[in-house]
């Protein structure tokens, strides 16, 4: 893909985070790791469990480019 496009998913993405975060106070209890937020499905590691809070699905498309 080339760099725009990877640069505007990472934006978006980032911009949905900051949305939830904002905007949704409805996360369901951590399992395996993970919450998920109930009004919009984000799923997003446990803060002790991991430094950064990127929902699972972007982790795995920005794993997929990288390489």
């Amino acid at each position: 893909m080339p760099e725009t496009i990877v640069a505007a998913i990472h934006q978006t993405e980032r911009l949905g985070t900051l949305w939830c975060a904002l905007m949704h106070d409805s996360t369901m209890w951590p399992i395996h790791g993970e919450y998920r937020c109930r009004t919009c499905g984000r799923h997003y590691p446990v803060p002790w469990a991991a430094e950064t809070m990127v929902p699972i699905e972007a982790q795995a498309r920005l794993r997929s480019v990288e390489r």
